[in-house]
């Protein structure tokens, strides 16, 4: 009798541990590629426009961090990073922040950059 309830809460606390995994791993992805996309959207962007996205998970900080190269603006690349584990930023597009950086990984400055990118700064 005692087994089976052992085998019972195993089986429990083994479904709570892969619900979670998938919900840090598969789906909060899912939800943050669906949030730049939509962002991209408000901002007048189609996907013809995008020359490269790459889009993986920040191991050191939490979330996930998107890069995209468009084709009117191929020198810089776009970063979209949504940092932490708090599940509602998630659902927020307006939590991701945005940085643009040139050629040599250098982060672009509005002051001392006398070339401006194309998108995002007016």
């Amino acid at each position: 009798m005692k087994n089976k309830k052992m085998k019972k809460y195993i089986y429990i606390i083994a479904i709570l541990f892969i619900a979670v995994f998938l919900y840090l791993t598969i789906i909060t992805k899912m939800v943050f590629e669906n949030n730049i996309n939509s962002y991209l959207n408000k901002e007048g962007i189609t996907n013809e426009e995008i020359l490269e996205k790459k889009i993986y998970r920040n191991s050191k900080q939490g979330g996930y961090t998107a890069e995209i190269k468009f084709k009117k603006d191929p020198k810089y690349t776009y970063e979209f990073t949504l940092n932490g584990y708090n599940p509602s930023q998630y659902l927020d597009y307006r939590k991701i922040n945005l940085s643009i950086y040139d050629e040599k990984n250098v982060e672009f400055n509005l002051i001392k950059d006398n070339t401006k990118p194309v998108y995002f700064i007016k």
